[in-house]
């Protein structure tokens, strides 16, 4: 492949959007490269070895590369200050998992820009891995702290409105009770929740007040941990807004600073308003609640895993014995097994997958040997997960085998 790609069609790879060209003719620019070359983030497209193939207005203006300029020699490692990063780049190209990268650029004559970035793999035809995207977004200067509008300009804030979507930013001050940190809101959140600036306070007891109680605790543990324990920050919780209706609420957020350094720690997110999402099933969420609490009670393994087998949900039960029986932390979106051994194993439970995505009704007894030294066997159900005659994935639950329990070694 050639550095130099002038006349390169994205349609090619296999991913599903228009053609665009990285230099375009003039009289035939498509609606994709004129909506990136606008975007108030930076977008990057590379080669897996991370030659730069697309660079957007915005990514050469913050990474200081030449609006005129040719991308040959340009590689997203130059992005990156940090051996760490360029490794962080590296596993996103080996297994394909997204990940997050924040940086602070140094830009001349000006005060330092902390960035947050993601990088993930594209794949192309047959779904083989093809390329590397590469995002970057401003989220602000330690200059100006909390009293920074995030999302000042007037069309990102048109778009947020129709999308839904609110930002915030919260100092922390303590990770513990992080409740009393300081906190700032962009006009969308007094919009959520239907109250003037000037009638509730921006501090995050205020906004606790509007969360359902029966929400608000698993609101409070996820952020805490978050801050404690850098644990992905991303929450539905539901909210009842003043004067209106119940909303559901899609909060996710990440934490910028080194905490080990001593450096000053901001948290910044956004919350979205996912409550069209229900549609026509206004009772989806208790649905779901009831269907946790029945999982979470079960006296055995639940999982279940999505088209290409990632975990999608899994009980305390089944992370439990994954840790006792393999040693290994599970997590949502990782393939199932992946880490698993012996490899025997991980491939009788692949196989069981695929014939159950097939339409099959698979059914095995296992054993699992506890600490304690007793040995309990549960018998596993595998089945499809059917929606709209359509197979959207897997669920895999175990109840235990009655009468069958011993001694392990």
């Amino acid at each position: 492949m050639t550095e130099k790609q002038d006349d390169w069609d994205i349609s090619q790879t296999g991913v599903d959007l228009p053609m665009i060209s990285v230099v375009p003719p003039a009289d035939n620019i498509s609606s994709v490269f004129i909506a990136a070359e606008q975007s108030p983030a930076a977008v990057a497209l590379a080669t897996l070895a991370g030659s730069l193939i697309y660079l957007n207005r915005r990514g050469r203006q913050l990474f200081n590369v030449e609006l005129s300029s040719d991308l040959s020699g340009h590689n997203i490692a130059d992005f990156v200050a940090s051996a760490n990063h360029r490794n962080l780049i590296d596993e996103v190209v080996r297994d394909g998992r997204e990940r997050q990268i924040d940086l602070r650029l140094q830009q001349p004559g000006a005060a330092p820009l902390d960035v947050v970035c993601r990088a993930a793999r594209v794949d192309g035809i047959g779904n083989i891995a093809s390329w590397l995207a590469f995002s970057a977004l401003e989220v602000g200067d330690r200059d100006t702290g909390l009293h920074r509008e995030v999302g000042d300009d007037v069309r990102q804030q048109a778009v947020n409105k129709l999308a839904g979507i609110a930002s915030w930013e919260m100092q922390v001050d303590t990770d513990r009770d992080w409740v009393k940190n300081p906190v700032h809101w962009d006009s969308g959140v007094y919009a959520m929740l239907n109250v003037k600036p000037e009638s509730v306070p921006a501090s995050s007891s205020s906004f606790l007040d509007f969360v359902v109680p029966e929400d608000r605790e698993q609101l409070i543990a996820g952020v805490r941990d978050h801050l404690q324990h850098e644990t992905p920050l991303e929450i539905v919780f539901r909210i009842q807004p003043r004067g209106g209706l119940p909303k559901l609420l899609l909060a996710r957020g990440t934490t910028m600073g080194d905490k080990a350094a001593g450096a000053t720690r901001r948290c910044v997110g956004i919350t979205q308003d996912i409550t069209s999402i229900l549609g026509a099933r206004p009772r989806l969420l208790e649905m779901e609640a009831v269907l946790e609490a029945v999982a979470e009670n079960i006296e055995g393994p639940v999982y279940a895993v999505d088209s290409k087998f990632r975990y999608t949900y899994f009980n305390q039960f089944f992370r439990r014995a994954m840790q006792q029986l393999y040693g290994v932390e599970t997590t949502l979106g990782e393939r199932a097994f992946h880490a698993v051994q012996p490899d025997a194993r991980r491939s009788e439970v692949l196989s069981h997958l695929r014939r159950a995505f097939d339409g099959q009704r698979i059914v095995e007894v296992i054993p699992i040997a506890w600490q304690d030294s007793i040995v309990q066997h549960f018998e596993l159900t595998y089945a499809p997960i059917v929606e709209r005659k359509v197979t959207r994935g897997v669920a895999v639950v175990g109840i235990k085998v009655a009468g069958k329990q011993g001694a392990g070694a």
